[in-house]
């Protein structure tokens, strides 16, 4: 096999979607140092939990994303993306064994971390089986997938959050303006794939409800995630909502996919440049991955991707 060939077992796991959890995670950290009282500075004593944490979650997100293209392989045929798996380019038996393999190691990551990450990890695998798996696959429902996605959003906080600070209940307000714009990015993600999930049966939210509806909706999320922001004084996520809102606007006019794909994208661009701003050596972690991500689809498929398209 050639050695370009190898890198797709590594990009099946979509490497460019760990910055979602990863931002998520630093973002939870950061909130936790504020609360205490600490300076932006990470101390020396952090740096090895938090590696352990990245490295955990992207083998758990790796996870997640295998499985999803498996049980999604005739949707993104119709939706002309994913083609890894749904291309056998990657033989479903090699890609079944990978996901195995990598929520081992991530379960086994988080018992070493200490027996809370365990306990949050196995319910964001609990579920990861209820969002993917037949028979029930709630990502085909509107509000269950909705539960779910809020469900993971707040664990990757959580985690960040725990290296700092113990849970305790004030973190629920803590963490709902991030809970709202994660809300309100899946209902967006939705209108990507709406007429691939409509020809396959798929009742997600925009199919549901129609385009502009969850369009709409996604909004008013957003603009509760800023209310709530401001009200709990987050003004770094308020901020970053701010920044979200005028392609989020737009797009309550002009609901396409592709707008659906550009406001989610740079919203989520904007929200990583901003811990970016705490946390620099995460840009040159963003600029390696991207660039690394470009090189590969180009020179093995002689495709643009990461992209702002709506088909990637």
């Amino acid at each position: 096999m050639q050695p370009v060939k190898l890198l797709d077992y590594f990009f099946v796991l979509r490497p460019m979607l760990f910055f979602q959890g990863w931002t998520l995670t630093l973002a939870g950290y950061y909130v936790a140092r504020a609360v205490t009282g600490d300076d932006w500075n990470i101390p020396s004593a952090d740096w090895f939990p938090l590696f352990q944490i990245f490295l955990s979650t992207a083998l758990f997100m790796g996870w997640v994303f295998i499985r999803n293209q498996i049980e999604d392989i005739e949707t993104d045929k119709k939706n002309q993306k994913l083609f890894l798996i749904s291309g056998n380019h990657i033989p479903l038996r090699h890609a079944i064994i990978e996901a195995r393999w990598l929520l081992v190691l991530a379960l086994a990551c988080a018992w070493w971390m200490g027996w809370i990450f365990f306990l949050l990890f196995t319910i964001a695998w609990i579920s990861g089986i209820f969002y993917n798996e037949r028979p029930f696959r709630w990502k085909n429902r509107p509000i269950l997938g909705i539960i779910v996605n809020v469900l993971g959003g707040q664990l990757f906080f959580i985690v960040g959050w725990l290296i700092r600070k113990p849970l305790e209940p004030a973190l629920f307000l803590i963490t709902l303006p991030y809970i709202l714009l994660s809300v309100a990015f899946y209902i967006y993600t939705t209108l990507f794939d709406v007429r691939g999930d409509e020809a396959t049966g798929k009742i997600t939210f925009s199919v549901r409800f129609g385009m502009r509806k969850a369009a709409v909706t996604g909004l008013l999320f957003l603009i509760a995630g800023l209310n709530v922001g401001f009200y709990v004084r987050d003004y770094f996520i308020s901020i970053i909502i701010l920044l979200s809102l005028p392609l989020c606007i737009y797009l309550t006019f002009k609901t396409t996919c592709e707008n659906a794909n550009k406001a989610v994208k740079v919203s989520l661009a904007v929200f990583s440049l901003g811990v970016c701003v705490s946390f620099p050596p995460y840009l040159l972690l963003m600029i390696v991955f991207f660039c690394f991500t470009k090189a590969y689809y180009k020179l093995r498929f002689n495709f643009n991707y990461p992209n702002f398209k709506a088909e990637s």
